[in-house]
């Protein structure tokens, strides 16, 4: 309930000044575009009673920002002292504004009724996609704002989502499978039961939201001890990038300082299973699991302060009492075009690395745009839900569910 305080409140302060409904619509039905596009929609004004206004004005906003706190001690005359230092970093992508109605001279009333006024941008064609994370953000919005004469300005802002397409096809290793293979000594000092031995392979590297993830671990248990348990999960690995607050540049007496430029790691699950599965001591088994992929943003690097990629990573229990599990990640790519349907050579390079550079933001409009077809795609909430970092003291659009592309069906 408390979630919907602020808009209630809203609401009731609009109705108090004579505004019965005060919102952005878009004319798009999923709300979703594409850098470069062309963005229509309406500012819509429902009047219980004339207003007096000078102008209705909208504003298109995107931008980027992380922000975190760490925390330093130092010590100075005889006393330790702890401060908390402020990291943040901002870029806009956007920030343009129109104004959509202005009051005739002598006339500047809004009479009683429904008015519907038009508005349209063109999003920049190097915007990074929408996304909502802990300690940063990547958001886009339309604020409206009816400038009123000796009064408060009546404002609302609506969210939409700008999702680049990133052809998995245009890096060659998308196709490629992917194996790791992990070593472990069970147990410990005294108690050392032998090692443990794990190969986790993927069948490519590159998937779209909608596609099965095909997983195969060979468990090779060289141990005295059963293993009992497999815990296996999609992880979205976010990087944040910040600079220290301009007022704590300097820092007096002895401990120590952090940089100036601070990074942050953020790992979140997107989809997680936990299984019984037995592999006996001294003996060698396989488990076989194809995983869903819900919608997420796809990995990126085109955000200077913000990054996202993605790894699966598997945990092997088992019943030793210390030291008794094994875990190792591989990476993998999610992008918006899938990988195309070919016969691999016969002598496929089978990759082993740690880190997988994602592809580039394509430009849709040409011939790649034929390549999704539009009866099996459609766009579902984040799996993440709704942004919680404030913008600021005034943001009413932390409520805003990015939205992503979704293959159905896909085979």
């Amino acid at each position: 309930m408390a979630s919907h305080l602020p808009h209630l409140t809203l609401k009731l302060a609009l109705l108090d000044r004579g505004i019965e409904n005060f919102t952005i619509e878009y004319d798009s039905l999923t709300c979703v575009y594409s850098p470069g596009d062309v963005v229509h929609g309406h500012v819509v004004i429902q009047l219980k009673d004339a207003v007096k206004a000078k102008a209705v004005i909208v504003n298109m906003i995107g931008k980027s920002r992380t922000s975190w706190t760490v925390w330093e001690q130092y010590s100075s005359n005889r006393s330790t002292h702890s401060e908390a230092i402020p990291y943040s970093a901002d870029e806009t992508y956007i920030d343009l504004q129109a104004t959509v109605w202005h009051g005739k001279d002598g006339e500047k009333l809004l009479n009683p009724g429904t008015h519907r006024f038009p508005f349209l941008f063109t999003l920049p064609p190097n915007c990074p996609p929408s996304f909502e994370g802990n300690a940063g953000f990547i958001r886009y919005y339309c604020k409206a704002k009816i400038d009123r004469p000796w009064k408060f300005d009546d404002t609302t802002r609506t969210g939409f989502t700008v999702l680049p397409h990133f052809d998995l096809n245009s890096v060659y290793y998308s196709a490629f499978p992917m194996t790791k293979i992990f070593d472990k000594q069970i147990g410990f000092l005294c108690f050392k039961h032998g090692e443990l031995n794990t190969k986790v392979t993927l069948s490519k590297c590159g998937y779209v939201p909608g596609e099965s993830i095909v997983l195969n671990v060979e468990i090779t248990n060289g141990t005295t001890k059963d293993v009992t348990r497999i815990e296996t999960a999609l992880m979205e690995v976010t990087t944040y990038t910040a600079h220290r607050g301009r007022l704590h540049h300097f820092h007096y007496g002895l401990g120590t300082r952090h940089s100036d430029t601070e990074k942050k790691k953020e790992s979140r699950t997107v989809v997680q299973y936990i299984e019984e599965f037995k592999v006996s001591k001294n003996s060698t088994s396989t488990y076989m699991r194809m995983l869903a992929i819900p919608p997420v943003v796809p990995s990126f690097n085109v955000c200077p302060i913000i990054q996202v990629d993605y790894q699966f990573r598997v945990k092997i229990v088992t019943r030793s009492h210390f030291n008794r599990s094994i875990t190792g990640e591989i990476p993998l790519l999610i992008g918006t075009i899938p990988v195309r349907h070919v016969l691999p050579p016969q002598n496929t390079t089978i990759l082993t690395q740690d880190y997988l550079v994602p592809p580039q933001p394509m430009d849709t409009k040409n011939e790649e745009e034929s390549l999704i077809i539009p009866g099996s795609v459609s766009y579902g909430d984040s799996v993440f839900g709704k942004g919680t970092l404030v913008e600021d003291k005034d943001d009413k659009s932390i409520g805003f569910i990015p939205k992503y592309i979704y293959y159905n069906d896909y085979q």
